[in-house]
């Protein structure tokens, strides 16, 4: 791990506080000097898939001492019959069990032996079977636990910016680290991909909202909305919508910001040592920031030869022109998602599994699987199979006819919106503690005091507007309603009703004040935010 820095004089990336990055070519690359194996190489539909048969290959190769063209001439006359090859694989098969081989990992041997092998034209006859024994159990996995949701929370408090938002999007919306950064990291989520998230590239601010034609103002959209393109969804050739919760989306806020605020970085040369002032022998500092776009990833890779470096001088609220070093991040490759991001803070908190290793980054996919599963069992809540299949990237039920956001008709999209946020609320994530600012504490003050003091009604003290522009000597001032006004019958007006707050991710506490009896306050009456307003019924006579 370094520090990251630029050269003074020519602006080329020095060190960086960095994961590795991806090789970009396989371990056994060698093998694609022969022109056959280079064409079968290239005619896979994916890279991954390519590398992964060529890696197989040529690791079966090693164990065994041959080659791929030997293969290929014991299926071929004259010196061959595919029926001599598929027995020679065969105890080959079992050579290898009997080495300790898995099941699984034998039958991909297999698979890229036969993948070889039709493409040379040597195909193999259907019997006798090639029979695996273990084949499709997966033991090293099978005892693998999610967390709990308390221990997801821990995971979040540990993590810092970048991984909190790395995460969520796996724990809150089911993403495979292939979705938020592709195998080679030239693609993955970007910020395009937020439909309802408005970010201010000159006010460097993010806001989840959209702006409604009709009341011609800025409307929150939270959880909000994520379109998956066909390009980043593994194994299947369909886009698909899924949600993010508030909390995910307070951490995406948190990381895109600070990506774009200027800081002062220290200056590094190409060999990792301080630049200094040749006067005061102090490091020299420079000012940097990211210019995010539409196509800027959401998750960054800060390695620095994946970083875009250039110049601008820019004015600041005061007049004053500085110059600012400016960069882009790239995508991060799915391997770094997972294992350079993610798994530090897992191997931190210590989950483990019961062979003593440590859990996988997936197990946070399978978390949002097994707690939508509950939801969608939970009759209050209204997730069903369909929408959790598509919430997953997977191509059955509504998906397989509602594929992206353009498609699916807004009704559906914002009731999948409301059960999104009843699971979250419930399964997902557990109940926060929020702290009130001052300002909010002290606007709730005075609009109790106006209630329940002064005897003002909610519409009343709503038509004042801002409450913090008010002192209370002005308060003070106003009209005591509950001598002075009356009711409808003549009578003097009734005291306020009590009023109690829960946090409105408590459901359970909010069904049970429902089920009393108890009545919310309309949202546009609560200062609070985070919070709902039960008003206590009045007892009867």
């Amino acid at each position: 791990m370094h520090q990251v820095g630029l050269h003074l004089n020519s602006g080329e990336p020095v060190r960086a506080y960095c994961e590795r990055t991806v090789p970009v070519e396989p371990k056994y690359d060698h093998l694609k000097q022969d022109p056959n194996i280079s064409l079968w190489y290239s005619n896979h539909a994916k890279l991954i898939t390519a590398n992964e048969q060529l890696r197989r290959l040529g690791l079966f190769c090693e164990i065994f001492n041959t080659t791929p063209q030997a293969i290929v001439a014991l299926g071929k006359p004259p010196a061959g019959t595919p029926d001599n090859a598929k027995k020679w694989i065969i105890g080959k098969v079992a050579e290898l069990q009997a080495r300790g081989y898995k099941g699984n990992y034998v039958a991909n041997f297999v698979k890229s032996l036969k993948s070889w092998l039709e493409f040379s034209e040597v195909h193999l006859p259907p019997r006798p079977p090639i029979n695996i024994r273990g084949r499709g159990k997966n033991k090293k996995y099978a005892k693998e636990k999610p967390p709990t949701p308390q221990e997801l929370q821990i995971l979040l408090e540990i993590a810092d910016p970048r991984q909190k938002v790395a995460i969520s999007l796996m724990a809150f919306s089911g993403f495979r680290p292939r979705t938020i950064g592709n195998y080679r990291g030239d693609d993955g989520l970007r910020i395009s991909d937020f439909p309802e998230m408005h970010v201010d590239f000159q006010k460097r601010t993010v806001r989840f909202e959209v702006y409604d034609q009709t009341r011609k103002e800025w409307v929150p959209k939270i959880p909000t909305m994520v379109t998956v393109r066909e390009e980043i969804n593994k194994g299947e050739n369909r886009a698909y919508v899924t949600f993010l919760n508030k909390q995910a989306c307070d951490h995406v806020q948190m990381y895109l910001e600070d990506r774009m605020t200027t800081k002062e970085y220290r200056v590094y040369d190409n060999n990792g040592k301080p630049v200094r002032d040749p006067k005061t022998n102090e490091q020299l500092r420079e000012l940097r920031a990211e210019k995010l776009t539409l196509d800027s990833p959401i998750i960054g890779h800060n390695h620095p030869y994946r970083l875009n470096y250039w110049k601008e001088k820019v004015k600041e609220d005061d007049g004053r022109e500085v110059e600012i070093n400016y960069y882009s991040e790239t995508f991060v490759p799915a391997q770094n998602i997972s294992y350079a991001i993610i798994s530090p803070v897992i191997q931190t908190l210590g989950l483990k599994r019961p062979d003593g290793e440590h859990d996988r980054s997936y197990v946070l996919r399978t978390y949002f699987a097994d707690q939508i599963m509950r939801a969608e069992a939970d009759k209050k809540i209204g997730v069903i199979y369909s929408w959790r299949q598509l919430w997953m990237g997977h191509s059955e039920g509504i998906e397989a006819v509602y594929t992206t956001e353009k498609t699916i008709p807004e009704e559906i999209i914002e009731q999948m919106r409301k059960a999104y946020e009843e699971a979250s609320d419930a399964y997902l994530t557990i109940p926060q503690t929020r702290m009130i600012s001052i300002e909010e504490a002290s606007t709730e003050y005075k609009r109790m005091f106006l209630i329940h003091y002064k005897g003002w009604g909610d519409d009343e003290v709503y038509k004042l507007g801002d409450l913090s522009l008010y002192t209370f000597q002005q308060l003070e001032a106003m009209e005591d309603k509950l001598k002075t006004a009356k009711g409808p019958a003549g009578e003097k007006r009734q005291p306020p009703q009590k009023r109690i707050l829960v946090p409105e991710r408590d459901l359970k506490k909010i069904n049970m004040y429902f089920e009393k009896g108890y009545q919310p306050l309309e949202k546009k009456y609560q200062v609070v935010k985070g919070q709902v307003i039960f008003q206590v019924p009045r007892p009867t006579t």
